[in-house]
């Protein structure tokens, strides 16, 4: 089973929107909700790097990754109960008794990544974790999810994956994988009509799965 991160597993992307807009507006940016929105899902150095040729910012894409990194690393410094997704670690724990190869794989940076699972107590369930600068082209591509596939040694078509946004589904489903679409804490309506399972807990999945 391979794991989107944000909304998924932490509870981040409400956060990661408010972090960004708050960068919007130190540029100057007259980004909309909407144009905003279409980057759910998307790796932070693509975004940056379609704003900076739209907006000609004098800035370079990793400058900007840089600087939402730091921003995103600094606002979760400590665990609160409201960052992990609830069930999420029951879950996880069900899946390792049964010894099903898990990852991450995640349009954050590997920083983030890694810093966001530890907050959360999540680490330990996850020796591999994919960012989107690992690959060419991050979600909706599918190169994310078939590198990843590769690293646990298993075909794409024995995966199943969980997401939440509309470019990650976009990816597994490209990648040939099952994708379950979580629609819970920090859904922002996001067209999860490509998934072929939606879920709004982690018990309903459980009890499928079990």
């Amino acid at each position: 089973m391979i794991f989107d991160m944000d909304g998924v597993l932490v509870n981040s992307e409400p956060h990661h929107q408010v972090i960004e807009r708050g960068m919007f507006e130190e540029f100057g940016l007259p980004i909309s909700e909407e144009e905003h929105r279409q980057f759910l899902g998307m790796a932070s150095d693509e975004m940056w790097s379609a704003l900076i040729g739209k907006y000609d910012m004098a800035y370079t894409e990793e400058e900007l990754l840089d600087k939402n990194n730091e921003h995103i690393i600094r606002y979760f410094s400590d665990f609160q109960n409201s960052y992990i997704i609830p069930g999420a670690k029951d879950l996880l724990k069900k899946l390792r008794q049964h010894e099903i190869p898990l990852a991450v794989a995640s349009s954050s940076s590997a920083s983030v990544v890694d810093h966001l699972l530890e907050v959360v107590g999540l680490s330990e369930f996850f020796e591999i974790r994919v960012s989107g600068q690992m690959v060419e082209k991050s979600k909706p591509e599918p190169m994310i999810y078939l590198y990843t596939a590769d690293l646990l040694g298993v075909d794409p078509a024995s995966c199943l994956v969980i997401e939440d946004s509309t470019n990650g589904i976009k990816s597994a489903k490209a990648a040939g994988m099952y994708c379950v679409a979580y629609r819970g804490v920090g859904y922002g309506g996001q067209d999860q009509s490509m998934a072929d399972l939606i879920i709004s807990d982690f018990d309903e999945l459980r009890e499928k799965i079990f």
